[in-house]
């Protein structure tokens, strides 16, 4: 009983560091890093290795090197692509082509495909979120509603690309293979995506008539007039995903985006190369030209991403320490002791990660521990670790914009203006997501290789005890 009360000092004090930033209005990273520290104290003084604790570190860190490289050159890709007229193109076309669907539904369409391409959710909603918002304010359509589409749209990125930080977080975590991965996540995108079309179709219909064509119009001449734009650029983030598709390394794939964009900025949008390198790793600060979009057209570097690498690195550190020590196995045995179905199993799962990232104000904790802790459960009972990264990626990934106080919650308020109590019943992709992923839990839960043997659950469930 006096070890099992060691074990809960240590969590809830790591608990109360990771949410002490909030309402400092700090970075969570020096929640996280306080509870690294703590933890290594408390443990190191009960007699384990200090020597082995900083061992555990740093191969965790080792094992999430890729993803450090992969969130520092989506700093670079980010300024790169705006700076070049990539992401304009995609904005200006994406424009053009919203006249003959109704406005609820295209701000839903669009994002989506930008967020996929962008790899960030955050950036599309920043980028095209924000232009689709301006055009909106002509529009009888609640500003919220809209803001709801754009959200549902732009998450996407953290569950399907391949460029996407987290998506790379929950591959190198669980040991998964993109191709295998998007094969196992279509499962649960197709349906959730064709419903979620539905739903903004119907609450769209209403106002159909009221697009203000006037402001798409004159946001589509400010860009051109801005920027060298051509539909050829929308090839090179089409390019990407291809390229990961096929099996070429994420890192290689986006060094190879950077270099494209690079030689467009300088051959069509007139940058020195001076001005190039500065962008890539201070962030591009938009174009000369001050005008009513200017604002967000500005964003990304490397430098900008360090933080985003610390918080990372931070989680990694925590959940290396919890899952090499054993603090947090009794929690997970009682949590998972008796589950003999895949049904209650991905409930089980959506559960625990939704908990961390709602507790730690991020997807990061969210990912790594369950990842990590409940892949021999779901080996011992016959269950692919891509159904694993599946069901987190369906339940604590999406969630976190309904989070009033998570961080991505609380950059999308600070870009739009709109509190997330406003948007969030209207970001009807992170509702349907869960559902859909439970609900193929239990009706996939007697196929032939999802659960490989009953018994073996029992003595599964014995053997815990």
């Amino acid at each position: 009983m006096k070890e099992y009360r060691e074990i809960y000092v240590i969590l809830v004090v790591s608990l109360l560091l990771i949410l002490a930033p909030i309402f400092l209005n700090i970075s969570i990273f020096y929640g996280l890093f306080s509870a690294v520290v703590f933890a290594l104290i408390i443990l190191s003084r009960k007699g384990t290795s200090l020597k082995y604790l900083l061992k555990t570190i740093l191969a965790g860190l080792n094992e999430c090197k890729t993803v450090f490289i992969v969130v520092l050159l989506m700093g670079a890709t980010i300024s790169i692509w705006l700076a070049s007229g990539i992401v304009p193109s995609m904005i200006y076309y994406g424009l053009k082509h919203i006249n003959n669907i109704n406005f609820l539904l295209a701000s839903f369409l669009i994002t989506s495909v930008v967020s996929i391409f962008m790899g960030t959710p955050v950036g599309t909603i920043s980028t095209i979120g924000i232009a689709l918002l301006g055009v909106g304010k002509g529009l009888s359509i609640p500003l919220n509603m809209i803001l709801g589409a754009i959200v549902s749209g732009a998450f996407l990125a953290d569950k399907a690309s391949p460029i996407s930080a987290l998506t790379n977080l929950a591959l190198n975590v669980i040991d998964m293979n993109y191709k295998k991965y998007l094969k196992t996540m279509l499962k649960t995108i197709v349906p959730t995506f064709i419903i979620t079309s539905v739903f903004f179709y119907i609450m769209g219909k209403p106002y159909s008539n009221a697009l203000d064509f006037s402001k798409i119009n004159s946001y589509q001449e400010i860009i051109k007039g801005t920027y060298y734009i051509s539909p050829y650029f929308l090839l090179i983030p089409l390019g990407t995903i291809i390229l990961s598709g096929v099996g070429v390394q994420v890192i290689t794939t986006m060094l190879i985006g950077v270099g494209i964009g690079s030689f467009i900025c300088y051959f069509y949008q007139g940058m020195g190369i001076k001005s190039i390198v500065y962008s890539i790793f201070m962030g591009y600060g938009g174009p000369e030209i001050v005008n009513e979009l200017s604002h967000i057209f500005k964003g990304g570097g490397i430098i900008h991403m360090v933080e985003v690498v610390l918080v990372i690195g931070a989680a990694v550190s925590l959940s290396s320490i919890f899952e090499k020590t054993n603090i947090i196995a009794p929690i997970i045995d009682k949590l998972f002791r008796g589950t003999k179905s895949k049904g209650i199993l991905t409930i089980k799962t959506g559960i625990l990660s939704s908990l961390l990232t709602i507790i730690t104000c991020d997807q990061s904790v969210g990912i790594i521990l369950p990842g990590r802790l409940l892949q021999p459960i779901y080996d011992r009972m016959g269950i692919s670790k891509y159904i694993l990264g599946r069901t987190i990626s369906d339940t604590g990934t999406i969630i976190a914009p309904l989070l009033p106080f998570n961080v991505n919650s609380l950059l999308i308020t600070t870009f739009t203006g709109i509190a997330t109590k406003e948007y969030a019943p209207y970001a009807i992709l992170c509702y349907v997501f869960p559902i859909i992923t439970i609900l193929l839990g239990f009706i996939s839960n007697k196929k032939k290789g999802d659960i490989k043997n009953e018994k073996l659950c029992d003595k599964i469930s014995t053997s815990n005890r």
